[in-house]
């Protein structure tokens, strides 16, 4: 899936992500897998209604399962993944509550 979100604006600033954005080559951070840092980063962010998303990432592609009540939630988790040092590509195969 393509990331068309390019408008959708966060409620927080880039700054406050848990993890870098970008390249994190040079970081002094733990080397934890990408996806359970898109996890953390979510959480780390505010938004707790994204506690049901998983993330899986393998060479870059990052994929999002779960669920979230509202498409706009879906496209958060997107964009803040995208964001997330590591990754190049995502998957959002998120289901939305009816």
């Amino acid at each position: 899936m393509e990331n068309t979100t390019e408008n959708l604006s966060l409620q927080q600033p880039v700054a406050e992500f848990a993890f870098p954005i970008g390249d994190d080559s040079e970081s002094n951070l733990p080397r934890l897998d990408i996806g359970k840092r898109i996890e953390i980063t979510f959480l780390a962010m505010g938004y707790r209604n994204l506690k049901d998303v998983r993330c899986k990432c393998k060479e870059g592609r990052a994929i999002l399962t779960g669920r979230t009540k509202t498409f706009y939630q879906k496209q958060v988790a997107q964009v803040i993944a995208s964001k997330v040092a590591g990754v190049t590509r995502v998957e959002n195969l998120i289901e939305v509550d009816q």
